[in-house]
C-alpha cells in the first residue's frame, strides 16, 4: 500500500471509498458504513484464506497481556494477512489500509463462517471460544491440513450455493 501519501493525498488517489464510508471520531478517520462482506468478497476472501492454509504452516499468536487482548491465527480469519483481505473496502477503516497496511476486516457475510469455528448457529460468544487452534484441537489430528481444508471447502461451496440463489433471484 502507500505510507508515503498523507490522507488527503489518498482520498483525493482513492475518492471512490468516501461514498462507502462516512467520518469517524476525527475528520481523518473514515470508517466503513457497512459491517459485514458482501457474499462475493467472502467468497474472494476464503479462496485467498485456501491459498494460505495450503502454502504456510500453521501459526497463531495468543497474547496474554491484560486489556490488550490480542490473538490471531493465520488458518483463520482472525489472521492479520492483507493477502486473504486484499482489497480496502473489505476492511472497518479502507483509508487506514491503503496508507498504513493497517488490517481490520470486516465480518464475514451472514452464514458464513471461519474454517476454525466450531461455535453452533445459538451461540452469542465470540468465535474464540469456540476456535480449533485456540481451543487447543492443534495438537490432536483433528486440526490437520487436510480437515481445516475440508471444513473450508464446505464455507467455499455454501458460499458458491448463495451466489447461485441470487443470481436465480431467490434468497
Amino acid at each position: 500500500m502507500e505510507n508515503n501519501l498523507t490522507f488527503e493525498q489518498a482520498v483525493a488517489k482513492y475518492p471512490q471509498y468516501l461514498s462507502i464510508t462516512e467520518e469517524g471520531a476525527c475528520e481523518t478517520i473514515r470508517c466503513n458504513k457497512k459491517n459485514r462482506l458482501a457474499v462475493n468478497q467472502t467468497l474472494k476472501v476464503l479462496k485467498n484464506l485456501r491459498k494460505v492454509i495450503k502454502t504456510e504452516p500453521l501459526k497463531g499468536y495468543d497474547c496474554t497481556d491484560t486489556g490488550f487482548k490480542n490473538t490471531e491465527c493465520n488458518w483463520g480469519i482472525c489472521g492479520e494477512n492483507p493477502k486473504v483481505f486484499p482489497d480496502p473496502e473489505m476492511h472497518t477503516w479502507p483509508y487506514d489500509f491503503i496508507l498504513y497496511k493497517r488490517v481490520a476486516p470486516l465480518f464475514l457475510a451472514e452464514a458464513i463462517r471461519c474454517p476454525l469455528d466450531k461455535r453452533d448457529s445459538n451461540d452469542l460468544n465470540g468465535c474464540f471460544y469456540k476456535c480449533m487452534f485456540f481451543r487447543h484441537e492443534k495438537r490432536s489430528k483433528k486440526l490437520s491440513r487436510e480437515y481445516v481444508l475440508e471444513r473450508l471447502d464446505n464455507q467455499i461451496r455454501h458460499c458458491q450455493n448463495l451466489l447461485q440463489r441470487k443470481s436465480n433471484g431467490l434468497n
